[in-house]
């Protein structure tokens, strides 16, 4: 078994950071996620990352990736799948091999949340989706919607807006959430609509999406023909691994910690979007600060 004093678990933003001043530190260390680069991948645009004026949210998590790579570490890409202490040693299995260490930083980042509507699973790559960035390209000269009036819900509208023949973004409160910088792009579209105090009730297709059922009419109709309905109404902490070692959560399942990023365990470090602290604020820079932060309590357990 592979032995380590540090492993960082998570290649997002926060993980990718930790992995760059672990490698400043010299901390023995493994970084191993499942997605390069974390949910930052399906960002159309980033405009708010200090020293980067605009980029898509793919291409700044390949510069970070290859900044990695730079200081001679290479990810490894697999899943992990159980966690566990034993003599001192933090033991973390893989899909593929098991390593242990001396200490762990857990950023796994988060997942879509979903409407919990019946046949929405079954309806999940057939005009359901959660990544316009993936998918939008799919649905040229269609009409789709999307669920959700905050950033990621105007940048998913933005990027299908050059692809679809019009876009209805639907929010169940009375007001849109998202920056002044995502409104004012979207008022310069002439094929998008916001439908605010309202919410899909059911979804309606055979094999594919055909429509959409909404609690109040628009336009004096309740229901939307769609070809796609794009998911946007924000993220659930990946805490699940935690749970496994007694790390202690919040109501809504996300990693408590302190200002150092450390947890209740001892040589438990979090960072980014699994953490409490993180989904008051979701954004790169905060990911990537917690991600240093937690590295810097790490290699301080080590000295």
């Amino acid at each position: 078994m592979s032995q380590y004093d540090l492993i960082i678990i998570g290649t997002g933003p926060a993980g990718l950071s930790a992995a760059v001043y672990a490698a400043r530190y010299q901390i023995n260390f493994l970084l191993i996620g499942q997605l390069p680069g974390g949910l930052i991948t399906e960002s159309p645009l980033v405009e708010n990352y200090l020293g980067i004026q605009s980029i898509s949210g793919f291409e700044l998590s390949q510069k970070m990736l290859e900044q990695i790579k730079f200081l001679g570490h290479e990810p490894v890409f697999d899943k992990v799948t159980q966690i566990t202490h034993q003599n001192k040693f933090y033991q973390v299995k893989t899909s593929q091999q098991d390593y242990q260490a001396k200490s762990l930083i857990l950023a796994m980042g988060a997942h879509h949340r979903k409407l919990n509507l019946p046949r929405e699973e079954e309806l999940n790559g057939k005009g359901v989706a959660y990544c316009a960035t993936c998918d939008g390209p799919l649905y040229k000269d269609k009409v789709v919607a999307v669920a959700g009036a905050a950033n990621s819900g105007l940048g998913s509208a933005f990027i299908l807006a050059k692809y679809a023949q019009h876009v209805y973004v639907i929010e169940m409160l009375d007001k849109i959430l998202a920056d002044k910088s995502w409104q004012s792009k979207i008022e310069k579209l002439n094929n998008v609509d916001i439908i605010l105090s309202n919410q899909i009730t059911a979804l309606k297709g055979q094999d594919r999406l055909e429509s959409i059922v909404l609690k109040e009419p628009f336009q004096d109709q309740t229901e939307l023909n769609v070809a796609g309905l794009f998911i946007e109404i924000g993220l659930q902490s990946n805490s699940q691994l935690a749970q496994n070692l007694n790390i202690d959560l919040d109501e809504r399942g996300y990693i408590k910690i302190n200002m150092h990023g450390q947890t209740n365990l001892p040589g438990v470090m979090a960072a980014g979007n699994v953490t409490s602290g993180q989904y008051q604020f979701d954004q790169v820079i905060t990911a990537a600060a917690s991600g240093a932060i937690a590295a810097d309590s790490a290699n301080k357990f080590l000295s």
